[in-house]
């Protein structure tokens, strides 16, 4: 150690550093080392994965993001759309959360018109609400075919909870973070996960296509 002025404390078999530390040479640590005091807006960290059932350690915790092997089709209930549910606690120091899930999405019947949004806990936060659609036709579908991307950045550090709003006065526990998505109604239909048109052929080549998550903890 070189060029330094500190303190050490080492009372009740822990180690306090007051002022600077330089080390030269190697630092071997055993166990975790978790910071305190973050810049504001720095990145604590991230879970980015696509949804292959990959586990993914951090400093919060250890995660699963489910693995998604099959398309799914969409009905007129809002149901979780399969590999955005997860359940996140942040690490300390977290201000705000950002959740962003991306996923492909086909027209199967007519425009294909659709409801998608992110729950918190089971609450619907509001600004996080978007219908897809594509040009009405009542034959030829599947031209209608791309990525969707559903993102919101959720206040842990507001003054009063607002779950709608997603805005929390703390997050200590385990939240579950999902995306729902329904269709219009019966007659405008449409499934995710698909590739109709690969290669100029059709009929689900590249099928599929799984989604991606991210998860970044913001100082």
């Amino acid at each position: 150690m070189t060029g330094a002025l500190f303190h050490v404390d080492t009372s009740n078999s822990n180690v306090n550093v007051t002022g600077n530390l330089n080390v030269t040479g190697d630092t071997r640590i055993t166990g975790n080392l978790y910071r305190t005091q973050y810049r504001p807006g720095e990145i604590i960290e991230e879970l980015s994965s696509i949804c292959d059932g990959s586990q993914i350690e951090l400093t919060s915790g250890t995660y699963t993001v489910q693995n998604v092997t099959a398309t799914q089709d969409g009905n007129t209930t809002h149901t979780a759309v399969t590999g955005s549910t997860i359940a996140y606690t942040p690490p300390p120091g977290t201000k705000r959360v950002y959740y962003r899930f991306s996923y492909q999405w086909d027209n199967t019947e007519n425009s294909g018109i659709s409801h998608h949004q992110m729950q918190v806990d089971g609450t619907v936060i509001r600004d996080s609400m978007h219908t897809i659609a594509s040009n009405y036709a009542s034959t030829n579908w599947h031209h209608a075919l791309f990525p969707v991307f559903i993102e919101y950045t959720i206040d842990c550090n507001a003054s009063s909870t607002n779950a709608a709003a997603g805005k929390f006065t703390s997050w200590t526990t385990p939240k579950t973070l999902r995306i729902t998505y329904r269709e219009y109604n019966g007659s405008y239909e449409s499934r995710l996960h698909f590739n109709e048109w690969w290669n100029g052929t059709s009929g689900g080549a590249a099928t599929p296509v799984r989604p991606h998550l991210t998860i970044r903890a913001i100082a």
